[in-house]
């Protein structure tokens, strides 16, 4: 698991764990853990934060929340998107 997707997991792992769920990997099913509406928006804060982007609106769609890793995969994008 490269550095991003990492942070990432970790990141969604902390937002499950306050919600009581459990996170087993970067390729897991942040739903089907238990991350719920507002789970998934602290989540997107958080990344946000942690990385210095912002989702715009068309990457505010289930299937980039979906894992860790989908999750990655667009900060990857908005990041490569600054250079």
């Amino acid at each position: 698991m490269d550095d991003l997707t990492l942070a990432v997991f970790e990141l969604a792992r902390a937002q499950l764990s306050a919600a009581g769920g459990e996170l087993p990997g970067p390729d897991a099913g942040l739903r089907e853990a238990g991350l719920g509406s507002l789970e998934t928006v602290r989540l997107m804060l958080a990344v946000e934060a942690r990385f210095g982007v912002q989702f715009p609106a068309d990457l505010l769609r289930p299937e980039v929340f979906s894992t860790p890793r989908t999750l990655a995969r667009a900060v990857r994008s908005l990041l490569g998107a600054r250079d």
